[in-house]
Formats: C-alpha cells, structure tokens, sequence
C-alpha cells in the first residue's frame, strides 16, 4: 500500500532539499526530497507512480528510483554491540535499499547493533530535521551519507520526526539468526501521525485518532470509522455532509484516511468540506471480502470504512494490528458541528488556538489521564439522553457533599496510570516488558479500591438512616445512580493475582535498574566509532563497579513456580553461578592478590570472557593466564576455565529468557481475553475521576445544580462565564452576571448595545452553560432550568476561507444557511451580528428574515446580536422575540461599559467611542463624528417623511457620498 499524504489545510512550512539519491557508487543522480506535497494544488500533475488515483500528491516524501545490483563480496557480520565496521556488509546495503524502494513515502531508519541508523538522502534529512552531524560510510571504494543514534534515544526522536515533522518513519529492526549467526532485518511498523503508540510521543490528555471517510456521491451521504490505537477506543457512523463534519471537528484526528479510488473532484469536495483541520492525509484501499458477521452490524459503507481503516493501520502496525469491531455512534448526544466547537472555545482559543482560555482549561479538575480525556469527550459530545444527564448530575451531587469521600477517591486515582494506553501496549507489542503487566495489575487494584470506598460510605450511611422513620428519597436517588455506576465494575483481582504470583517485581526492577544504568554509560560514551578507547576505559574505577556480579547477576523476572521449564533451568543457572563463584575464589588465590576486590570475572561483546586485575595487587601470574590487553595499572586476561564456563551460562541464560518470553506471551494472551472487561473498568474509573472533579469544580466555584427538563425552558439567575471569570479574577476583576428567561412566547432574544459592552460574551455563556448542564456538570449560575436541547449552533466571530475561495460574508451565509435548514424546535442557536461583510442595507434585509425564519419556521430558542436597531421597528410584535440592551454609560471622565442586560433596544451603538478608547488618532475620531452627526440628521429628516426604511437608508448613503466631496 502506498502512503501518500499532505498536510491537510496547515500552512506549515514545506522542506525542500537537493539530495544524493541511494546507488552503489554512493553519489550520482541528483534527487529531491519534499517532505510536503499538496495533491489539490494547481500545480500538480497527478503522480506518475500511481496513476490511477489522480487525487495523490504528485512528490511523495522520498521517492529512490534506483533498482541496485550488487557486486558480490565477502559479507561482514554485524557486530551486536554496536561496534559494526565502518564499510556495510553487502547484505545490510542490500536490504536498506531494498526497504527504501519498498516504502518509498517513509522516511526508513535501520536498526544496526545498539543504533538506528539513516542512510543517503535520508540521512541528510534526519541530520537537517534533528540537528546531527552527517558521516560517511563506504562500500566498494564509494562514499555515502550517514547519520544515527542510540536505539534507546528511539521515542525521543520519533516524536519531533512524525508529531512536530509529519513524517511516516519505517523502523527496519534487527533479528538474530541463530543459523547463519548474522542478522536479518524486516519493516515492523511504519509510524504516522495517526498510528502513534508511545506514550512519550502522544498527548496524555487527548486522544490521538484516526479517521477513515467514504463517500456515496449519488446520495450525498458519507461513513466514517475512527480509532486510536493507543487506547483502543473505536467507533463508526454514517453520516451527512454537515454531521460529518461535526464528527472530524469534535475528534480532531491526527489523520485522515481516503479511499485510494477517491476521483480527483471527490476528494477536492471532501477536502474543502471537512474544514482547516491540521491533519495528516494518507490514502488505502478497502479490503474487498468484508466477514459475514460484519454485514449485520454494520451499514454497508460503514463496512467499507471500517475496512479501509483496517487496512490503513496494518500498513502501519504490520504483525500487531488491531482486529477492529467499533461501535456504532446511535447515542443520544448534543450535536456541536465545528463553527460551535470553535466559536465557543471549548478544547482552544480562536485567537491563539491554545488551550489556555479555553473552556477545557477553566473546569478540567480531573487527575487520571483516561479522566481528562473522557472530560473533553463530555464537554464536546454532551448528552441529549434526560436520565444520562440526571444520573452523573446525581453522581456529582454525591461527591459534592462528601468532602472526605471525595478527597478519598482523588487521593486513590492520584497514583493511577493510564490503563487503557497500557493495555494497548501489552497487546500491540510482541516485546513488551514485564513491568507494563505490573502496572496493568495496578490498575485493577485501584479501579477494586475506588469501587470499595464508595460503597462503604453508602453502606456507613444506611447504617446510620436505619433507625430514621422517614429517609430523603432525594439522596436515595443520587445514591442510586452513583452505585448503578459501580456496579458496572468486572472483577478482575484473580487476574492481577495471577499477574502477581508470575513476575517478580524486586527482581525487575533490579533488572531494569541495571539495563538503564547500562543505557546512561553508552550514552555517555557516544557512537561505536567514537569509542576506540574501551580498553583504557575498563581502567577507570569509576566506569565499572568492582566485584564478580556487576555485569552477570543473575536478576529473575519470572517465578519459576511458573513451569518446570523455567524452575529447572534456574536450578541450572544457579548451580553455574555457583561454580563461577567458585572459579572467582580460586582466580584470587591462584594471583594470590593483595586485595580480592581489584580481581573480577567479566565479559563484554569487544574483549569476550576476561579477567581483570589490578597491576599493583598481582603477586602469582600461572601460565593458564594470557594477556589480551594492558593499561596503565590494570590488565586482562583469556582464560580458559572462565570462557567455557560463561559460555555455558549465557547458553542457559538465553534458554531461560526464551521461556520467560513464552511465559510473558501466555500472561499476553490471558490479558487479551479480559481486555474487554479491563477496558470497561478503566472506563468506569475514568467517569469517577470525571464525576469527582465535576463537584471539586462545583465546590471551588459555587456553581450549582441545573434542573434538567424535557420542554424548552432556559431560565438561568445569575449566570457566569467560566473561562471569563478566571481571567478576570486573575486579574483582580469581578464578573458581571446576568439573567436568561426564555418563555414560549417569547424564545428570540435580540440583543442590542455598543461593541465592547459583552454582548459575544453574554452569548456565549449562555450556550456554555447548556453544554455543561448536558455533559453533566453543575453550572457558573444561582439558578438553572434547562430544556434538553438537541443541537446547538454557534456563529460568533466568522472568519474567511482563503482555501475554499470564501469570504467572511460567504462563509457566514453558508454557516446561516446550515442552521436554517437544520435547526429544529429543541435546538439553541446563538449568533452574533449577522448580516455583517456586505453593505448596510443588505445586512439588515438578511438579518430580518434570519430571525423571522427561526422565530417560525425553525421555532427553535435564539440569542441574537446585532447593531441594526432597526430591527425593533421591522419586527411584529406578534413574534416571539424579546430584546435586552447592554449600555455604555458617560462618566464624566471616561466611558464606562455597564455590562448589565436591561429590557428594551439601544439605539446606539457608540463605535466612535469604542474607537477613541482604543486609541484612534484624534483627528480620525472628529472626522468620524462630524460624518456621524451629519448622516444621522439627513437620516432623520428623511425618517419624519416616510416609513420606507430602503429609502432612509439610501438617503443616508447619498449624504455620505456629497460629504465625502465637499
């Protein structure tokens, strides 16, 4: 499969270098690499390697074009400790050519020995991306460019190369072969954006997905499949046009899967319709034998999705891909399409598009990593479902009135990690480390310990009611809801016995102890090339530890109660270390060294088995004893005893970690078998950390419990923005609250008043605090009955689309026009200024018969802001359309915006004097003025004679055109 991709709307930077292209000679052919191509632009004459999808970029990442022909030599064996020559075996050039014409989009590192290693034009990318040093290496008297680093360095690099770069990295690792005694290299995996499974790659407080879009063009209807691989959270839904791109604004992917078939207009039309999303764009192809059990559960397009993300990811994952069985979206939920996410500032900012001012930031209280993503999932996909909602506000009343409760559970979710990510670790990774199944039992032992202490404060409390003659069903109720959750746990604590009674935990972490240790020391030391004093530095006392077991303490990690296999060969093991311990004493009385400590038995892949002495304490030097190398005041020694017997010992340590491995392989696939149930419970651990810091929220900011209804009532005392607040009582400022009270007749509220006097912000709380109710939050109010609603639409603060070829007017019609036709009598809808963008006259016809529209034909709850007063004089009184005003008051000295809403319409806006407080020059503000004052008496001469308001409004502009004149 090919990976072709583009950055999708970004505006980041292209790289573009002119580079060697791989050939046995080791130069020739001038190449290019073009880390961005952008297969929609004008420019683009479809790719000549993939002919039949024309919508492809036309300059894949890196494109080698050479078919190599290697002359045949004497292969050098790979050396494992890193120490590999300086000319490539024939074998490895091989392979690394092969692999790059193989994955031609990818960006190809190789692992050889303790290091990956990128190799010509590759690697003066690497080395121009991530800041190292290019060398050389030869073959047949040719030269060619170099660049690497130390395997462990691996996460560190990959991170700023696929999340900060975007690029597809091909990891080309090393397998031993016991036959042959060399090394055969294979691709398993190739990582992109959307295919991340690092934890120190990935963002721990969002999800990291990938999407996968099909389209029905005759009718206009798309799926979509979507999955992060590091959590295991999938889903799937067919969709229209608009909720489409709802789902993509809501899930902000990391990439985007098209049908490799896709035609050149489908995906323009799919492109240009799914927003500015700073999201990768790969292409796949479905797989064309969907299973029989698929056909039920799915639509056929949803199958057809959920394909090509399969497909997708085993590109990507290659031996360890996800069998995918996704949900189907069909819960009810408040739909929020990407103007609402944006224009509400829900996960960032419009103005920095950070998170810090954003919604997110002002409530997110939570303590796990699965709680702050399941917080964002709420806060964008609130529920519309009256007893969800009802249940978790129940929940965090419960937590809300138990302080210590509360405190409890935070203080046991503090020390949780992050178990879905760590489940998808263990089963997507053939190598995974015992310690990742430690943390997996830890989990279950937390979720066991949180359910625990919440029953037994219920328990404690019925005790205590018991000898009440009356109890308050209010509490029993939310008690009710709260332990519902709980019950929902799976048990799991055999499983993390079973886990416990396996592995070892002293003796891993003494392992790994020394394996970072040992880490830290080739780091230190740098690259094989760099390191021709070894020898010298085995002088060093400080570079090694004396004594015999520094390097070969035998550190279990597996019971061997495990099975007969391991237990016999541990007895085997420790009968050698014995014998080795043994050897040691009598190596000590042989040299008959003054000091016992300066003679050890070690080992390492460049001298083999020695021994190594202190100079000053050797007294005796037998002839069994053959100097192999010598420093300033220690030398080593062959000798023949110790190499048979550390032969022996590796031998049996390399049969006991293959049974170990089988051992950590059976615990694999017994945590496969309960992934399900692990998952749900790390589910359910997550809503509690949600629901406990949804009433830490509500206890810090006095916020309080919405009354949920299933007519439209919005009625709000008091209410407050919670991102707004933060920042001004950052700044030692206070809030001005304000009220809502929509009726049935009167579900329009049309708001007037100068720019600067909150009337964007006023909007937005209040559509907010919707969004909060509905996740389950208490709310920044005194009081609040809220109508479930079913969709909410936000048009504040429209901006234009240079991609599509739109401008603001454009894309706030195209907005309009999507509500009008979508909007229905449980939906909100707040918009801000409509009609703006075009001339005044034409802004206040369309603003007119937007309201109207909504008022009867949508008949839906709307706050509407707007600078044409007019409005209040154009509009029945038979319409259901209240209007508040917002004032700017004259002090005197300054201009003070009140910030309260009164009932009526302000007939001023005060732009000029909104402009002189935000320093205009001063001859500019006259110069306004006087055209103010002189359009606003013609306006008024020609108002006394005629009602027609177009003529009014022509008659101004007339006046304004002979002022401009005179």
């Amino acid at each position: 499969m090919r990976l072709n991709k583009i950055i999708f709307n970004s505006f980041k930077s292209r790289v573009k270098i002119n580079l060697p292209k791989p050939g046995l000679d080791g130069g020739g052919g001038g190449g290019v690499v073009t880390r961005l191509s952008d297969p929609f632009s004008p420019n683009n004459t479809g790719n000549a390697g993939n002919p039949g999808n024309p919508g492809t970029p036309g300059t894949p990442l890196i494109t080698p074009t050479l078919t190599p022909t290697l002359t045949p030599s004497p292969p050098t064996p790979p050396d494992p400790s890193g120490f590999h020559p300086s000319h490539l075996s024939s074998d490895l050039l091989k392979n690394v050519i092969n692999t790059i014409n193989a994955h031609p989009d990818t960006l190809l590192l190789t692992r050889v020995g303790g290091f990956y290693e990128a190799y010509y034009h590759h690697a003066l990318l690497l080395s121009k991306l991530l800041g190292f040093s290019v060398g050389e290496k030869s073959y047949n008297k040719s030269k060619f460019p170099m660049a690497g680093f130390p395997y462990y360095q691996l996460s560190k690099h990959l991170r700023s190369l696929v999340v900060d770069h975007c690029l597809f990295v091909a990891i080309n690792d090393q397998f031993y072969n016991h036959k042959s005694g060399s090394f055969d290299r294979k691709v398993t995996r190739v990582i992109s954006p959307g295919t991340l499974l690092d934890e120190s790659s990935l963002n721990p407080t969002t999800h990291n997905f990938i999407v996968s879009v099909v389209s029905h063009p005759e009718q206009d209807q798309f799926a979509a499949a979507w999955c992060d691989i590091s959590t295991g959270d999938s889903s799937t839904a067919s969709s229209s046009l608009s909720d489409l791109k709802s789902y993509i604004a809501r899930l902000s992917p990391s990439e985007i899967v098209f049908d490799g078939g896709t035609t050149t207009a489908e995906a323009h039309k799919l492109r240009q319709s799914l927003g500015a999303h700073d999201s990768i764009i790969s292409y796949s192809q479905p797989n064309a034998n969907p299973s029989a059990s698929t056909h039920t559960l799915y639509t056929p397009h949803e199958h057809t999705a959920i394909s090509l993300l399969q497909t997708r990811l085993q590109a990507s994952l290659i031996d360890d891909t996800p069998s995918l069985q996704p949900k189907r979206e069909e819960k009810a939920t408040l739909m929020l399409d990407a103007p609402t996410i944006r224009g509400l500032e829900l996960k960032t900012t419009i103005r920095s598009n950070r998170t810090s001012g954003s919604l997110m930031r002002a409530v997110r209280r939570t303590i796990t990593q699965p709680g702050h993503r399941l917080l964002e999932q709420w806060l964008c996909e609130p529920s519309a479902d009256l007893s969800v909602i009802r249940s978790r506000h129940a929940a965090v009343a419960i937590f809300l009135s138990r302080t210590q409760l509360r405190r409890d559970v935070r203080a046991l979710l503090r020390d949780t990690q992050d178990g879905p990510r760590l489940l998808q670790r263990v089963l997507l990774n053939n190598n995974f480390t015992p310690s990742l199944l430690l943390a997996v039992k830890g989990v279950i032992e937390k979720t066991e310990e949180v359910v625990r202490r919440i029953r037994a404060e219920w328990v404690h409390e019925r005790g205590q009611q018991s000898g009440c003659a009356s109890e308050n069903n209010y509490e029993n109720d939310d008690w009710h809801a709260l332990l519902t959750l709980t019950e929902s746990l799976h048990p799991l604590i055999t499983f993390a016995e079973r886990i416990d009674s396996v592995i070892i935990e002293d003796g891993l972490r003494a392992k790994e102890a020394s394996e970072s240790e040992s880490e830290q020391r080739e780091e230190i030391e740098g690259f094989p090339e760099e390191r021709e004093r070894e020898r010298e530095a085995i002088e060093k006392d400080g570079r090694e530890r004396n004594g015999d077991n520094y390097h070969d303490d035998l550190k279990r990690s597996i019971a061997p109660t495990y099975s007969a296999t391991i237990a016999r060969l541990n007895k085997k093991l420790d009968r050698l270390y014995g014998e080795r311990a043994k050897l040691a004493r009598e190596v000590r009385g042989e040299v008959r060294a003054s000091d016992p400590t300066h003679v050890a038995l070690r080992s390492n892949q460049k001298l083999g088995h020695y021994i190594t002495a202190r100079k000053s304490s050797l007294k005796v030097l037998p002839g069994a004893y053959q100097l192999i190398a010598s420093g300033k005041s220690t030398a080593t020694y062959a000798h023949p005893r110790w190499t048979a017997l550390k032969s022996s010992i590796v031998e049996v340590s390399e049969q006991l970690e293959g049974a170990e491995r089988e051992a950590l392989t059976g615990l694999k696939g017994e945590l496969a078998k309960e992934s399900e149930r692990f998952r749900a419970n790390t589910h359910l651990l997550a809503q509690l950390d949600v629901l406990c810091s949804l009433a830490e929220l509500a206890d810090e900011r006095a916020w309080v419990r919405p009354a949920m209804t299933v007519d439209r009532a919005l009625h709000i005392s008091q209410g407050r923005h919670p991102a707004v607040e933060v920042a001004l009582q950052d700044s030692l400022n206070s809030f001005t609250p304000n009220d809502v009270l929509m009726q049935d007749d009167s579900f329009i509220c049309a708001i007037f008043g100068p720019n600067m006097g909150g009337k964007s912000t006023y909007l937005r709380q209040n559509a907010i605090i919707v969004v909060l109710a509905q996740a389950g939050s208490f709310v920044p109010a005194t009081a609040a009955t809220i109508g479930v609603v079913d969709r909410l639409f936000s048009r504040i603060g429209a901006s234009d689309d240079l991609s599509a070829g739109q401008s603001t007017f454009m894309v706030e019609m195209t907005e309009a026009g999507e509500i009008l036709q979508m909007a229905t009598p449980r939906s909100l809808v707040i918009m801000d200024e409509i009609g703006r963008g075009t001339t005044s006259l034409d802004g206040l016809a369309l603003a007119y018969a937007i309201v109207v529209h909504l008022a009867l034909t949508n008949k839906c709850r709307t706050f509407f802001a707007t600078h044409f007063h007019e409005l209040d004089d154009m509009l029945a009184d038979t319409l259901p359309i209240q209007y508040l005003s917002t004032d700017l008051v004259d002090g005197g000295d300054a201009f003070r915006f009140t910030y309260t809403l009164r009932k009526g319409v302000c007939k001023e806006s005060h732009g000029i004097i909104v402009a002189r407080l935000a320093g205009l020059p001063i001859e500019c503000i006259d110069r306004a003025q006087i055209a103010h004052d002189t359009v606003a008496g013609a306006h008024s001469h020609a108002h006394a004679h005629t009602h027609d308001h177009s003529l009014t409004h022509t008659h101004s502009l007339n006046t304004l055109n002979r002022l401009k004149h005179a």
